[in-house]
């Protein structure tokens, strides 16, 4: 019920850490918390900790408010590391616009995943729902290293996402396609991209100071 253990888990290589999942947790309310009560005190600590240690807060999985007081309290810019927009696909999983605005003007990340939580269907999701809601993202003006070529596009109704470790294979063409520049797809497809926000925006001290 504290946040001591914070530097044992960053001196062994946690950069991540997701203050809730769906449900609440000690430190705020997932997104499935109807009181959607947001971050408790510990958990204002934690990311005022993790900020020190130079560890991401990622929420992901957190309720609306939990989301909008971390982006708030955090001093350095935190993640939605998987999740949609809430304006096309209304479940708790996917974050609205204010939450998706506030997090661009504090420098933050976004990722749109690939789960059923894109679209209403009918069947699976297809690429088209991914390609919406990469869309939406940029709209809100999120800071991502996506830009659409225009604002418009031909709508397709793609076959449905391909659920196997070969997957890109099949979307990135797509995408490419669609007007997505390819040195812009290499932000979430080239490990190195990633790597480097981390140490210019989370930054933190040396694995070695922190297990002695």
């Amino acid at each position: 019920e504290d946040n001591s253990r914070l530097p044992l888990f960053r001196g062994l290589g946690v950069r991540i850490i997701q203050p809730t999942s769906n449900a609440r947790s000690l430190y705020g309310d997932g997104c499935l918390e109807p009181a959607n009560a947001g971050l408790s005190n510990l958990g204002r600590e934690a990311v005022a900790r993790m900020n020190e240690l130079g560890v991401a807060v990622d929420t992901s999985h957190s309720g609306q408010r939990t989301t909008a007081e971390a982006i708030e309290v955090s001093s350095k810019p935190i993640l939605i590391t998987h999740s949609g927009c809430r304006a096309l696909f209304d479940n708790p999983r996917n974050k609205d616009d204010a939450a998706l605005k506030a997090l661009a003007e504090r420098g933050g990340v976004v990722g749109i995943y690939l789960m059923p939580y894109l679209s209403a269907g009918p069947g699976p999701i297809t690429v088209d729902d991914l390609l919406h809601h990469i869309d939406h993202a940029v709209a809100v003006k999120i800071q991502s290293r996506y830009r659409a070529a225009g604002e418009s596009r031909e709508l397709i109704r793609r076959p449905p996402m391909v659920h196997t470790a070969k997957r890109n294979r099949v979307i990135l063409p797509i995408i490419i396609h669609a007007g997505v520049e390819r040195l812009e797809i290499l932000w979430i497809t080239h490990h190195k991209q990633a790597a480097k926000w981390m140490r210019d925006k989370i930054g933190g001290p040396e694995v070695g100071t922190l297990l002695g």
